[in-house]
């Protein structure tokens, strides 16, 4: 046998240990980026559900029957009930107070936040609550700001506003319109 055929049996130890080393850092970078993509599907989630939330606030305010006071047994909702956490069928969940961090709602120059909330969906549970401002310069329209609150996965208050228009336009004519 040759005197270099001697020395070359098999694996050295040390190109094993920086194999292990190499395999050691590509599986902690992929840790890592699981946990990454976890937590930022996470806030993805929420943050839908949230948007969920207020869409279905604003459509239960936007199905009132009546334009005054309810007060027949037919009608549950009417325009005039629509005011700040009042209004519609489904009721807030949660107090609406005013804010100065990051993550408020800013009305008419006003920040407000939603907190003390107890309405689960998944595993986060949310706080909902309505700002309704009715002096917009244009009678019989009232701009309604949903506001949501929730803790993120890391602990981190978060807020969503979704705000719109409601018009106060009596149904009943409104039906009319279209026949």
């Amino acid at each position: 046998m040759n005197r270099l055929g001697r020395y070359q049996q098999g694996i050295g130890m040390i190109e094993v240990m920086i194999t292990l080393v190499v395999i050691a850092f590509g599986v902690l970078a992929h840790v890592g980026l699981q946990r990454y993509t976890f937590h930022t599907a996470t806030l993805a989630s929420q943050r839908t559900a949230a948007t969920e939330l207020a869409r279905d606030k604003l459509e239960d305010l936007r199905g009132f029957c009546e334009l005054a006071a309810a007060g027949s047994a037919d009608c549950d909702a009417a325009y005039d009930d629509i005011t700040d956490n009042a209004g519609g069928t489904i009721s807030h969940n949660g107090s609406l107070v005013s804010c100065r961090d990051d993550n408020c709602v800013t009305i008419a120059g006003d920040s407000y936040g939603c907190t003390g909330g107890s309405l689960q969906e998944g595993n986060t549970t949310y706080s909902r609550c309505w700002k309704v401002a009715a002096d917009t310069g244009i009678p019989n329209l009232k701009q309604v700001t949903v506001i949501i609150g929730w803790e993120d996965i890391d602990g981190h208050r978060q807020t969503f506003g979704l705000s719109s228009f409601i018009a106060g336009i009596d149904p009943a004519a409104a039906s009319r319109i279209y026949q």
